[in-house]
């Protein structure tokens, strides 16, 4: 049964669902429970910690891409069968059209996303962009042959290319958020400082310098260009 089904012949109410008798009581010792572990993560050295919260959290983030994955593919599964029953039903030729629209229209913008992922960021000599973008648009073409094939067919009959066409559309747009929050090569930043005690001091020419940004000299006689600082 899918997700969906199964939701809407569950009988009891959310509440009772996500909400146990357990859940509801003892609350003095969770709030003491939170305060401890939140008292406790201040003890922990940085450096762990934080690869320590990377690692969960990357974890966390494969599996919540791959919950909605499988949303996706159970959605586009209803949708196909619920529209083919009415199709079948009413004798309309209107629901077949709607399946076809959609599709073609999810692979459309599938198509945009790509071309604007290859026109922004992956011109240039960034060799990895490139690859994603094409290695994601492969697997995706790979998917949609593969739900046509008639062993497919033959296992679930409701399934096609509506499916792969909302998992291609949801794997470009994963592909572009992560183009869009790709740090900046941090070698090709400069920074221009004075030479004010705070920007000489040797912990700040270290940060600098572990940062791999290149330090802009300033002259010593040069003048003042920050208008806001002018003197008539």
């Amino acid at each position: 049964m899918s997700l969906i089904e199964a939701a809407q012949h569950h009988k009891e109410p959310a509440a009772v669902l996500l909400l146990p008798a357990d859940q509801t009581r003892f609350w003095c010792f969770k709030g003491a429970a939170i305060i401890i572990l939140f008292s406790v993560s201040f003890c922990i050295p940085e450096e762990f910690f934080s690869k320590a919260l990377f690692i969960i959290g990357a974890a966390g983030a494969l599996g919540f891409v791959l919950i909605q994955l499988v949303v996706l593919i159970d959605v586009g599964y209803f949708l196909n069968l619920m529209w083919e029953k009415k199709t079948t039903e009413g004798g309309s030729r209107c629901w077949h059209i709607a399946v076809l629209a959609a599709t073609c229209l999810n692979y459309m913008l599938s198509l945009v996303t790509a071309i604007i992922c290859f026109i922004f960021y992956a011109s240039g000599s960034c060799i990895q962009k490139t690859f994603f973008i094409i290695f994601n648009g492969l697997i995706c073409v790979l998917a949609s042959i593969i739900s046509l094939h008639p062993k497919v067919q033959e296992l679930q009959s409701g399934s096609g290319l509506l499916q792969s066409s909302l998992i291609t559309l949801y794997v470009l747009y994963l592909t572009w958020s992560a183009m869009t929050n790709m740090p900046v090569n941090a070698s090709k930043l400069i920074v221009q400082q004075d030479d004010d005690p705070k920007h000489t001091t040797k912990g700040t020419q270290q940060f600098v310098k572990a940062k791999l940004w290149r330090n802009l000299g300033w002259e010593s006689q040069s003048p003042d260009l920050n208008p806001a600082e002018e003197k008539t």
